[in-house]
């Protein structure tokens, strides 16, 4: 029995027989592993769009924050414009009182500053510093989001919205007859 027993294992192949079936099954499965790879790369792909478009949330704030901008710059101007013609009008002042004291004979002592000169040199520094204080002040208030209210107000202003009664439209609601 024990002979027969051998025999039968022996007839179901060798041993280099059975590694080339293993190598085999070993290379389909890494072959299966290969095209599902494929596949998931594929589906990422897929999935994956080429363009984003912004949200419309998005793209309003991005529209109040330009509007913001827009207004500090403008807050911006409007000072500095106030600031250099006071500067402008301040230094005619002091040239005027200069000219004044020249022909009064009044005149610097040892080459100190003239008390003009230095009140300029204040004034000059006033405005620098409330230029500066404008800056940060317009930037440390955050502004609140935009209400849809606010927003619809906004856009009748540009032109880009036109509300109207309900009852006059052209289609008339079906639920309250005129």
């Amino acid at each position: 029995s024990e002979s027969t027993a051998m025999d039968a294992l022996a007839g179901y192949g060798t041993d280099e027989e059975d590694d080339a079936v293993a190598e085999e099954i070993e290379g389909k499965k890494e072959v299966k592993k290969a095209k599902k790879k494929k596949k998931k790369k594929k589906k990422k792909k897929k999935s994956e769009p080429g363009i984003t478009l912004p949200s419309a949330s998005d793209m309003i704030e991005s529209s109040t924050l330009e509007v913001e901008d827009e207004r500090r710059a403008q807050h911006r101007e409007s000072i500095q414009s106030k600031i250099e013609s006071k500067i402008a009008q301040k230094e005619r002042e002091d040239l005027e009182a200069k000219a004044e004291a020249n022909t009064n004979g009044a005149t610097t002592v040892g080459g100190a500053l003239s008390s003009n000169l230095r009140k300029r040199m204040r004034e000059s520094e006033k405005a620098a510093a409330l230029l500066a204080e404008a800056e940060a002040g317009r930037a440390k208030k955050p502004r609140a989001k935009e209400t849809v209210r606010q927003k619809n107000k906004r856009k009748q202003k540009l032109g880009q919205a036109k509300f109207t009664v309900k009852s006059e439209r052209e289609c008339p609601d079906i639920y309250r007859p005129p």
